[in-house]
């Protein structure tokens, strides 16, 4: 149960990661780099196409992606 509840954590915890690298992105034109919370290195990397963000889950390597969709 605590492993299971520590990944929802840490997906929720990539989530905020995935925000603020937006805001990143959008303010500074930053493409990629890190953020840690709570002792876990959150790696985001944005392109054309998706906002991704790798992290170590409890049980192995782990990644958030969600795609860009262009508003006109």
């Amino acid at each position: 149960m605590n492993v299971k509840l520590e990944d929802k954590k840490r997906k929720y915890h990539s989530a905020i990661v995935m925000n603020e690298a937006a805001k990143l992105f959008v303010t500074e034109n930053i493409k990629n780099g890190s953020l840690t919370i709570e002792s876990v290195t959150f790696n985001f990397q944005i392109d054309e196409q998706q906002v991704c963000v790798e992290y170590e889950g409890v049980r192995g390597e782990m990644n958030n992606c969600i795609e860009i969709s262009s508003v006109n």
